[in-house]
């Protein structure tokens, strides 16, 4: 290993060199976790309807509606723009190994602008009578990704360089290497890249760890952790991701005769997410091979953009009474990856390092389809009171499209053996004494992951409250809410489990105009 550490460093410029190269890997980075992140949704856009937790199916009146049931802008009577910024302070839980890791994360956003435009019809003198017609467009957040999570323990059991060794040998097994320095990433001008090109983002952990001396080869060409049995180490891991999903809106609603409504909307989602990670560990006391600390970092963007469709009904059978239902079609999204890696150690002989390089992938998503059934009743002009039961169909959620004609047959496999169809339930109420508002409202959105499965408990609570001040032209309306959510996963391989627990505390406010 010595004589390998003096080559560092012209090892490091050809890797730098090979980090400009255009480099084209396969679609196996992409999987189930990644279909379910881009496809839940946890409603928000205006105040008033955060601080009812998204319950609003079949009431109306808000333009929110537009992303659950656009037969809800149906019921609006005159025209209609609302601006929703967003505060939301983020803060998560790590347990592993006995030990807690917390951390937070604070962020801005808009939740909402909209605007709704309403026409008179032919009146309401006969049950077929057109009271009005509505055009909606506008902007709704569907999710926000910003978070930070710190987990760290003393693990005396287990290092990552177990797994950095693991998966070299399956590397030896799958593409019959003859030589451990067939991992070494070689100088781009004087060596064939095709081997590293087939190997695919999988392979890179593996061919980092050689080539930051992380795992050593063995006598019989097998690759072994530098670490002894018995040997601890501190371990930390930092995991920071930032973004939103959100949709643009355009919708159309009617109202017949003031008792039939009926909408509907093309969404056209947007999407932003980014993710760091960094991995530590650092030796307890010394080691015989020498290692005193490593650093892995890990980058991930996702951009992309898709479209679905949205119809929605609400009847009034008496007049407190309103019954609401929604079909969505699943969002078909075409989405690019750019990513890289970096690892180093820190020997007692030398330092050494090593980057994979700057990849990017396109491929297309398909989320699954939605059904809401609503109920909601009025009390005396005074009170409302919504709920929604929203079904989702996650074993429905395909990739698709691979860059390089990947067909991710093994992926969508994984999401029909890993998840159910969700049952999610918003309950909604809101009172109001003349111009002032008083509303709440709790959600559950159930695990989509079958029982046995690691996260098959991790359900996904809102708690929500607002205020609202209203008249006849301006209205101005408050809500907090509070998201709670858990992630079962590992640092790496099959050993300790980590888990997460997420808070975010959201302050919204809408400013709106009717005229």
């Amino acid at each position: 290993m010595v004589e390998r550490l003096k080559l560092s460093t012209m090892k490091r410029i050809s890797i730098i060199i090979l980090g400009l190269v255009v480099f084209s890997a396969n679609g196996y980075s992409q999987n189930f976790l990644d279909a379910y992140r881009y496809s839940a949704n946890i409603y928000s856009g205006t105040a008033r309807f955060t601080g009812m937790a998204g319950s609003f199916g079949a009431l109306g009146g808000d333009f929110s509606t537009s992303s659950v049931n656009p037969a809800g802008l149906g019921t609006f009577r005159a025209n209609d723009f609302s601006f929703t910024p967003t505060f939301s302070f983020n803060n998560a839980t790590s347990k592993y190994l006995g030990n807690s890791g917390t951390d937070n994360r604070f962020a801005f956003g808009i939740g909402n602008i909209g605007l709704v435009t309403t026409f008179r019809g032919t009146g309401q003198s006969d049950k077929t009578s057109l009271v009005n017609f509505n055009f909606g467009v506008g902007y709704n957040k569907l999710r926000d990704y910003n978070s930070n999570v710190y987990t760290t323990a003393l693990n005396t059991t287990s290092s990552i360089t177990d797994q950095f060794a693991a998966d070299a040998n399956a590397l030896v097994q799958s593409y019959g290497l003859t030589s451990p320095d067939m991992l070494t990433i070689p100088d781009p001008y004087n060596s064939n890249l095709d081997p590293f090109v087939n190997y695919g983002t999988g392979a890179w952990p593996a061919i980092l760890a050689w080539n930051s001396f992380l795992v050593d080869a063995l006598t019989d060409g097998s690759f072994t952790s530098p670490l002894l049995v018995g040997e601890a180490v501190y371990q930390s891991n930092s995991i920071s991701t930032k973004g939103s999903l959100g949709e643009y809106t355009l919708s159309f609603a009617g109202n017949v005769s003031d008792k039939f409504y009926f909408g509907g909307t093309i969404g056209i989602q947007d999407l932003y997410y980014s993710k760091t990670s960094e991995y530590t560990e650092d030796i307890v006391g010394s080691s015989a091979s020498g290692f005193q600390n490593l650093l892995y970092r890990q980058t991930l963007e996702t951009v992309g953009s898709g479209y679905n469709f949205k119809l929605g009904f609400i009847y009034k059978p008496i007049q407190r009474l309103r019954v609401g239902v929604a079909f969505h079609t699943p969002t078909f999204f075409d989405l690019k990856d750019s990513y890289n890696s970096y690892m180093s150690s820190q020997f007692d002989v030398g330092y050494a390092d090593a980057y994979s390089p700057n990849g990017e992938y396109d491929y297309s998503l398909i989320t699954p389809y939605r059904f809401i059934g609503s109920v909601a009743y009025l009390y005396q002009d005074k009170l409302a009171i919504n709920v929604d039961y929203e079904r989702v169909n996650y074993p429905s959620m395909k990739l698709r499209d691979g860059g390089d004609g990947y067909s991710f047959h093994v992926e969508n496999n994984e999401i029909t053996q890993t998840f159910n169809a969700s049952n999610n339930i918003r309950v909604g109420a809101e009172f109001h004494q003349g111009a002032l508002y008083f509303r709440g409202g709790y959600a559950f959105y159930g695990t989509p992951y079958k029982s046995g499965y690691y996260n098959d408990n991790a359900n996904t609570t809102v708690i929500a409250a607002g205020v609202g001040l209203r008249s006849s032209t301006f209205y101005m309306d408050f809500a907090f809410n509070n998201i709670t959510s858990k992630n079962e996963s590992f640092l790496y391989g099959n050993q300790d489990v980590v888990k997460d627990t997420y808070k975010q505390n959201q302050v919204v406010f809408t400013l709106g105009y009717r005229f």
